[in-house]
């Protein structure tokens, strides 16, 4: 019964860390779309009154992609490594727990 309490308690906590997890990523997704929407918008503009060649549009946006991809992949490993510690140090926490039955 007290270990069923545990582990329902335990998933409802996890359920809650992966859904702010996911509104973060979501979030962070959001504001680099809106940054790649900016720069390119303006990259075009610079186009039209002919300070950009339309190479130069291809390699703002190129750049821009090459910068974003391992930001995510280091958010990402991060989090998983986060979540690796915690892990970690409740395994340590339960193992330095006496026993009730011996």
């Amino acid at each position: 019964m007290k270990y069923q309490r545990s582990l329902e308690d335990y998933y409802d906590k996890s359920y809650e860390v992966q859904r702010s997890l996911g509104i973060l990523n979501t979030a962070q997704r959001a504001i680099f779309g809106t940054g790649l929407t900016f720069n390119m918008m303006l990259a075009a503009y610079y186009t039209q009154i002919g300070l950009l060649t339309t190479g130069d549009i291809i390699m703002i946006q190129s750049l821009m992609l090459q910068f974003l991809s391992p930001l995510f992949f280091l958010g990402s490993m991060y989090r998983s490594f986060n979540e690796n510690l915690i892990d970690i140090n409740k395994i340590t926490t339960i193992m330095e727990t006496p026993a009730l039955v011996t």
